[in-house]
Parts: C-alpha cells; sequence; structure tokens
C-alpha cells in the first residue's frame, strides 16, 4: 500500500445529510478497551445502473453514523438533498477518527461495496488516511457458515428473518448496518475480545484491481478472490 502522512482531519462539515449519533463507546458491546480494537459494523446502499455509492453507515453500540450522497443521476440532486462524495468521504473519516482501532465488519467481503468504497477513498484522496485508521476487515459471512453450518440459506435478507424475526430494509444502509451488529450479537460471532481482522487493505487493493478483467470477463470472480487472497496486486493494471 502507498504510504503518507497521517493528518488530522478538517472540522467536520456541519450541514448535509450527515448523522451520527451517541458518543464512542456509549452502550457499545463492542468496544475492546484501550489501546485495542473495535468492531465497526458496515455497509453502504449503491446504484444498480451506475455502480455509484449512494448512502454510508457505519455502527458501534448506540454510536451509528450515515450519510447520504448526492449523484448527477439522483433525484436527491434536484431536491438540494444529499452531500457530495468528497464530503461523505471526509464525514465517514471524521467518524472512523473518533474510534478506537476501528476495524470494519461487513457481510461479505467479496461484495462490489467495498471495492466501490477504495475506488471512492481514491477519488478523493482520502486512501491513505483511511488505511492507516482502518486497522483491517471482518467478514461476517465466513463466520456464521461456520456457527450455523447447516443454515438453509445464507443471503442476509433471509438470516435476519430468521434470527431476528425481522424483515430487512434493503432500502436503507443505516438499517442494514444495525442488523449486521444485532445478528452478530445474537450469533455469538465475536467471542474473541480482540479479534484478528481476516482480511487486509492490501487483499481489497488487490481485489479492486482485478474487478475490471472480472468485468472483461477475463478472470472469473473465483479466480479474482485466490489471487487477491494472496495479495496479488497488478501494479500494470493499476496504471493503465
Amino acid at each position: 500500500m502507498g504510504q503518507g502522512v497521517f493528518g488530522e482531519p478538517g472540522s467536520p462539515p456541519s450541514s448535509g445529510s450527515s448523522k451520527a449519533q451517541g458518543s464512542p463507546g456509549t452502550a457499545s458491546p463492542w468496544g475492546h478497551g484501550p489501546g485495542l480494537t473495535t468492531l465497526v459494523f458496515f455497509h453502504l446502499e449503491m446504484d444498480p445502473k451506475t455502480q455509484q455509492i449512494t448512502e454510508i453507515a457505519a455502527a458501534n453500540g448506540d454510536h451509528t453514523f450515515k450519510t447520504v450522497i448526492r449523484t448527477p443521476e439522483s433525484m436527491l440532486t434536484l431536491l438540494s438533498q444529499g452531500v457530495s462524495l468528497e464530503t461523505a468521504m471526509e464525514q465517514f473519516l471524521w467518524y472512523l477518527y473518533s474510534v478506537p482501532g476501528p476495524i470494519l465488519v461487513t457481510y461479505n467481503f467479496w461484495e462490489p461495496e467495498l471495492p466501490a468504497l477504495f475506488k471512492a477513498l481514491d477519488a478523493t484522496a482520502k486512501k491513505v488516511d483511511f488505511c492507516h485508521t482502518v486497522g483491517g476487515y471482518l467478514d461476517m459471512l465466513p463466520l456464521i457458515k461456520e456457527k450455523v453450518p447447516k443454515a438453509p440459506s445464507y443471503k442476509l435478507k433471509n438470516l435476519v428473518r430468521r434470527y431476528l424475526r425481522q424483515q430487512l430494509n434493503k432500502g436503507s444502509a443505516l438499517a442494514t448496518t444495525k442488523a449486521l451488529q444485532t445478528l452478530g450479537q445474537v450469533l455469538e460471532l465475536f467471542p474473541n475480545p480482540d479479534p484478528a481482522p481476516t482480511m487486509t487493505h492490501c487483499n481489497l487493493q488487490s481485489y479492486t484491481v482485478l474487478q475490471s478483467l472480472v468485468q472483461e470477463k477475463l478472470l472469473t470472480r473465483r479466480a479474482a478472490k485466490v489471487l487477491a487472497r494472496r495479495n496479488l496486486i497488478l501494479w500494470e493494471l493499476e496504471q493503465a
């Protein structure tokens, strides 16, 4: 990964659609002591046509965050709602700065959301700060498969309905994030008080770069996962 000096963020914007609630560690079952790590559950919504991020949400106990992003194709532009991608990335980083040793917990590391986030961080020159702040990633899906090896379905909406007796609100990133947090608690997925991240920024960088080959059908998603796990980064592709 590229190296850089960690810089103090500027003051977070006072307007826009960003919302942070609670204070770090307040009523949180996921904080693991000073100097250790904190699990931050994370989800983002994307426009299925443009593959652009439309909403980001995160949660650590009652300390939650969400921001809605205005895109050129979005009705929010006409309604003057939402914030720019650059502002959203700044607000998300500001939230992460407030959490000690954040580890991002996702439902499936291999879904397109994380590569989209990495590309957005790249486009807004925020990736170096992000990689200095976030310690890594925990993927809930393999943990759930290990915990419940005979589940009839591993789709998130079915798991939420089965174990939480709820309907997943797929249109809300924050609702999904809270559902992930509750599901992790109900299934006791994180018994280790200081879990090691299973995925790194280098894994994500590899997978993000390889997406161009997957999209052109020159590489299968399965092969891209294998290569990304081995931290293979095709620098030639990045520079193309």
